[in-house]
């Protein structure tokens, strides 16, 4: 009996983690540009980038690295966050920096299309410039 609880409880852990893969409000994920309005953070880009900038925590030790890091995510028609990645790194060590960094952005303001709001895909350029004197 016991163990089928903790098999039951395993097989219950695995779900939960492969729904964060994709969001269950999308039915359906627009691109970008096939919106009416495309996803937003609602308190504007400087913001954004604000709080991406505060959350950066620089773990690639005492090198220097600049560049612009592309992240590709979707925003769901609740605003929430899935599917975070770097799609052009600068540094493999600054990869998961990066998408915490992101994160932390949080809430914001789905596309929408017709006038409802949708699933939608979304990129932002971060530019780096880190260890440099």
């Amino acid at each position: 009996m016991r163990i089928c609880v903790i098999i039951l409880f395993c097989s219950l852990i695995s779900i939960i983690k492969a729904q964060e893969l994709v969001p269950s409000v999308c039915d359906v994920v627009y691109r970008e540009n096939n919106v009416t309005t495309r996803a937003e953070f609602p308190d504007g880009e400087e913001e954004m980038y604000n709080i991406i900038y505060k959350s950066l925590i620089w773990q690639c030790g005492d090198k220097s690295y600049g560049g612009t890091v592309l992240v590709d995510f979707i925003v769901d028609r609740t605003g929430h966050l899935w599917n975070v990645k770097v799609e052009r790194p600068i540094a493999p060590c600054f990869d998961d920096d990066i998408i915490k960094a992101v994160k932390a952005t949080k809430h914001w303001k789905p596309a929408t299309l017709g006038g409802f709001p949708v699933c939608s895909e979304r990129s932002i350029s971060v530019r780096i410039r880190l260890g440099f004197q």
